[in-house]
């Protein structure tokens, strides 16, 4: 996970204060989420939990959205540092 900043940092250059980061930024993060969240369910399938209820789960869709948070962490600084960028002093 301490790799997640990286990705919006090699997108530095095409990431503008407008539009923010490029599609292929969130495309380079959806198989580490999707890795992250298999990693997860294997774990609770070894604790004998099954399918349906590790799907049901609120813990598991909101894990998802800290997953992202830690992605975010990194990509609206470098935006917000292209913004200060462009606003005049």
């Amino acid at each position: 996970m301490l790799l997640f900043p990286i990705i919006p940092l090699l997108a530095i250059h095409w990431t503008s204060c407008r539009k923010g980061m490029p599609w292929w930024g969130y495309l380079l993060y959806l198989p580490l989420l999707l890795r992250a969240k298999w990693i997860e369910a294997q774990i609770l399938l070894a604790l004998n939990e099954d399918l349906k209820s590790i799907f049901l789960s609120p813990g598991f869709w909101l894990g998802m959205l800290e997953h992202a948070d830690w992605f975010t962490d990194g990509a609206l600084p470098v935006q917000a540092y292209l913004c200060d960028l462009e606003i005049p002093v």
